[in-house]
C-alpha cells in the first residue's frame, strides 16, 4: 500500500495531467470550473518530462503458483508505437487485429485447444510499448501444445503472406465500421482528444488512422510478425493454478 501511496504522491499531480472537456460549452466557464475543483491540487516540482526511452526487457520468465481456477500464459515483445516508428506502428496495429480474429478461429473454433486468446498493442503511447500474446489452454490441453500452434501460425504468416489476405480485407472493413461508429460517441471523442495530447501526439493522427491502416499491404503484416515476434527472445509469464 506505500508503493501505491508514493506513485499517487509522486505522479498524480495538476502539472502531469490533461483535463479535457468536450461539447457544446463555454470556455470561460470551463476554466473557471477547472479552477474551483482542480485549482486546490498542488504541482510537484519533482515531475520533470524526459525523452528516455524505457530499456527493452527480453527473455524474461516467471512461473507463478497462484490461487486460481484456469491456467494463464502470456508473452510480450518490445516495439515501438506511433510515436516511435509510424511506419512500423500501424504495420504492427494491423497484425494485432489479424492474429487476434486469426488466431481465436484456428485454436478456439476449430482445434479447440484453447478456450480464450488476446493479442495486445498500443498504437499510441509515449514511449516504446509492447505486442503481447496471451491464452488460456483448453481443458486437458498443455501450454506447450496451444503456444506450439500460435508459432507454427505466425510462421506461415512470416513464410506465406497471402494466407491472411481474407482476413486483413475483412479486418479493414471492421476497423473503418468501428472507427465511424465511434465517433458518434462524444466520450471517445474526448478519450482521444487527452491520450494523444498526454503522448504528445497531434490529433490530426486520429483522422488519418483509417487511411493509413487501408494501406498496409500482407507483405507490411509479414514483415514486422519477422521482426517483431521472436519467441527466443520474448518474455513470458505462466500463471499454474493451485486451486481457490
Amino acid at each position: 500500500m506505500s508503493d501505491l501511496r508514493e506513485w499517487y504522491a509522486q505522479y498524480y499531480a495538476p502539472n502531469n495531467a490533461t483535463l479535457v472537456v468536450v461539447g457544446d460549452v463555454q470556455a470561460d466557464e470551463v476554466i473557471a470550473l477547472a479552477k474551483r475543483y482542480f485549482g486546490g491540487y498542488q504541482y510537484n516540482l519533482n515531475i520533470k518530462n524526459t525523452d528516455k526511452s524505457s530499456i527493452a526487457q527480453t527473455g524474461n520468465t516467471r512461473v507463478l503458483k497462484l490461487k486460481a481456477e484456469l491456467p494463464y500464459y502470456i508473452l510480450s515483445f518490445p516495439v515501438p508505437n506511433l510515436k516511435t516508428n509510424e511506419n512500423d506502428a500501424y504495420a504492427l496495429d494491423m497484425l494485432s487485429h489479424v492474429l487476434d480474429n486469426g488466431l481465436s478461429k484456428t485454436l478456439i473454433r476449430q482445434q479447440q485447444i484453447a478456450s480464450g486468446v488476446g493479442i495486445g498493442y498500443r498504437l499510441y503511447d509515449k514511449y516504446n510499448t509492447l505486442f503481447t500474446l496471451s491464452f488460456v489452454p483448453a481443458k486437458g490441453v498443455s501450454n506447450e501444445m496451444v503456444l506450439s500452434a500460435i508459432k507454427a501460425q505466425v510462421a506461415e504468416l512470416i513464410k506465406n503472406p497471402s494466407v491472411i489476405a481474407d482476413e486483413l480485407s475483412r479486418t479493414k472493413t471492421q476497423l473503418e465500421a468501428e472507427f465511424v461508429f465511434e465517433q458518434d460517441q462524444i466520450s471517445t471523442q474526448s478519450y482521444y482528444l487527452g491520450m494523444l495530447s498526454s503522448v504528445g501526439l497531434g490529433v490530426e493522427k486520429l483522422f488519418s488512422y483509417v487511411e493509413k491502416m487501408n494501406a498496409i499491404s500482407a507483405d507490411d503484416v509479414a514483415r514486422v510478425a519477422q521482426q517483431y515476434l521472436d519467441f527466443s527472445q520474448a518474455n513470458s509469464v505462466e500463471l499454474i493454478p493451485q486451486g481457490i
